[in-house]
């Protein structure tokens, strides 16, 4: 994208404009795959929200705390409530108390949830291939990378301090430098 500098005169006052520019197509990247989940999943009656939910249940083992899934979807906890209970209403998962803290929910797909989720990957597979064939190899690790250390950088702003204990220990991890 070529910005027009005289009317964007931001460089001795602000961030830098290329950096912008890349946040905003970041974004508007985001809301067009939200888009597509959105349309690709109606007619199993689920959003992008649940899909994520239902994915990282899906991926994950043992069952995880409510707390944790609103960590990994970068929403509040009041989001997750209302979400798992979408989902529990549906059969899609179920609830168990935490055996370490039997104050803690945690949660876990059904069988349903299990076939739900598969459904819905279907659904997405001839969009998923083209991804991979457009964004295969060195260059699918360059952009996992690149998404990572944006995610690190929006986490680690003093401004903003956002990140949980458990995000530094994540990002730790993905970076290397867990011990």
């Amino acid at each position: 994208m070529t910005l027009n500098r005289e009317t964007i005169d931001l460089q001795a006052t602000g961030p830098p404009v290329d950096w912008i520019d890349t946040l905003e197509r970041t974004l508007v990247g985001a809301r067009r795959i939200r888009e597509l989940l959105t349309t690709r999943l109606r007619e199993l009656d689920l959003g992008e929200p649940e899909f994520s939910l239902l994915w990282i249940l899906a991926s994950t083992e043992p069952a995880i705390s409510q707390r944790e899934i609103a960590r990994r979807l970068a929403i509040s906890a009041a989001q997750v409530c209302g979400l798992v209970e979408r989902l529990r209403k549906r059969e899609l998962i179920r609830g168990e108390r935490d055996p370490s803290d039997r104050r803690r929910q945690c949660w876990r797909l059904t069988e349903p949830g299990a076939k739900m989720f598969r459904s819905a990957t279907e659904k997405l597979a001839d969009w998923i291939a083209h991804c991979d064939r457009q964004i295969a190899g060195d260059e699918k690790e360059r952009l996992d990378r690149s998404l990572t250390v944006l995610e690190e950088a929006t986490l680690q702003t003093p401004a903003l301090s956002i990140a949980t204990d458990e995000d530094k220990t994540e990002m730790e991890f993905r970076s290397g430098k867990a011990a």
